[in-house]
């Protein structure tokens, strides 16, 4: 349905413009959401074609290695966007993400450091960090983050789900489900 559409406005748009990289890395992005991991890496290289130094391609090229499962790829490839754009608050997150799902925790604490440090207000970071303190069993800490990420994002979901899941680990059912 909406995948679809959206393909077909993406291809619209490259035949107005052949050139544009944000076409180019939306098509990317759709075929990536539809789980069309080679045509996303394929469309990605493309948009880095078009402009080299486009981090926006480059982070989605990692995050499609990521979603495949293919860790050091994506690592690689998140290091070079930050060699691209030292500020990326993107490609600081998406490494932190990598080496938690690796299970390098400190590293992935480290990294999530530095995205706060370029992003004071990245909730992103927050919900990342707390969930490594959750899995190496830092409840308290954990707990702490989410509720920083929630004075930044009340509403959030994946900080809402992250507390719930945290009170969960901690065997408090009623706050849990309260979340």
């Amino acid at each position: 349905g909406l995948y679809d559409e959206a393909l077909a406005e993406y291809v619209r748009a490259q035949k107005l413009d052949p050139r544009d990289v944000v076409a180019v890395n939306g098509h990317a992005g759709v075929f990536k959401a539809m789980g069309l991991y080679d045509e996303a890496l394929a469309e990605y290289v493309r948009a880095q074609k078009l402009d080299p130094r486009d981090v926006v391609a480059v982070n989605g090229h990692a995050g499609v290695f990521k979603a495949m499962g293919l860790y050091d790829e994506a690592l690689a490839e998140y290091v070079r966007a930050q060699k691209l754009d030292p500020h990326d608050v993107i490609a600081v997150n998406g490494r932190a993400e990598v080496l938690k799902v690796m299970g390098c925790y400190d590293e992935a604490l480290a990294e999530y450091a530095r995205a706060r440090k370029l992003d004071p207000h990245d909730v992103y970071a927050l919900a990342g960090r707390a969930e490594v303190l959750k899995a190496m069993g830092g409840y308290g800490d954990a707990l702490a983050e989410y509720n920083r990420a929630q004075t930044l994002a009340p509403r959030d979901v994946v900080v809402v789900s992250g507390r719930a899941g945290v009170f969960k680990a901690m065997a408090h059912y009623d706050d849990a489900l309260a979340e």
